[in-house]
């Protein structure tokens, strides 16, 4: 992910690595406390490579088939300067880019859930057959800031928990979809600038509240030039995201 590859590209590295550790370094592997039984050279390809390069070919996404149309590139890259993009309708939290909606997959009310890592829409897909069954709308109320991945469903109330993130204030949201589709709950979270969270924690406090937590380090960087600015609160330049995981202010009743 740190060279820009989208996740499917990156597994194809962290699999193996991850393989390899088990398989040369038994001692260290047993010594992290994680439980590594279930990661095999099957689980990863038949649970994880190939289904989602299949979804990333079926899928047929609009910025993909509008790419295809016009037989060349039209948004940016991960790695590129959002002002290389063509075409005025763009997604990304910092804008200029195509939404692939390829990085994570949750089943939300019968129905599987593609998300993009640097906020996008939400595409609905037949989590059987693969068939695109178009974006979610949330009744009508989709966030203009989009939807990163990494959403989070509570198996216990059937609701979709999600951010997003984005470089102007507010710079981050949480929101609340309940099990029938409505978004219950969308709000901003007070930050001092902006950030590039990878994922969401949601813990349940009292009263069965949903108290989510995010890494709050800050983003470094310049889409103008190849200039690394100062952490507005310390750290080296040379970070793109880190910091300890804080708790959000904001917390949503179930």
């Amino acid at each position: 992910m740190a060279l820009s590859f989208e996740h499917s590209v990156a597994n194809l590295f962290t699999f193996p690595a991850a393989l390899g550790v088990c398989a040369l370094e038994p001692a260290f592997a047993a010594g992290s406390g994680l439980n590594l039984s279930g990661l095999t050279w099957s689980h990863a390809l038949l649970s994880n490579l190939v289904p989602v390069l299949l979804g990333n070919v079926r899928g047929r996404l609009m910025a993909l088939l509008a790419e295809q149309k016009a037989g060349r590139s039209l948004w940016a890259g991960t790695a590129e300067s959002p002002s290389l993009s063509t075409r005025p309708e763009s997604w990304g939290a910092r804008g200029g880019m195509k939404d692939p909606s390829s990085t994570d997959i949750v089943v939300h009310r019968g129905t599987a859930l593609t998300s993009f890592y640097m906020c996008g829409d939400l595409y609905r897909m037949d989590p059987v057959t693969g068939d695109n069954l178009g974006k979610e709308t949330f009744g009508g109320r989709f966030p203009a800031e989009g939807v990163s991945a990494h959403t989070k469903v509570d198996e216990h109330t059937g609701e979709l928990i999600f951010f997003n993130y984005g470089k102007t204030a507010p710079y981050l949201h949480f929101g609340v979809v309940d099990r029938h589709g409505a978004l219950v709950h969308y709000s901003p979270v007070p930050l001092p600038g902006p950030r590039l969270p990878h994922d969401l924690q949601i813990g349940l406090g009292t009263q069965d509240h949903h108290h989510p937590s995010a890494d709050q380090g800050p983003i470094i960087g310049d889409d103008s030039s190849d200039a690394q600015r100062e952490p507005p609160r310390g750290g080296s330049p040379s970070t793109v995201s880190g910091g300890t995981s804080q708790a959000m202010t904001t917390s949503m009743g179930a």
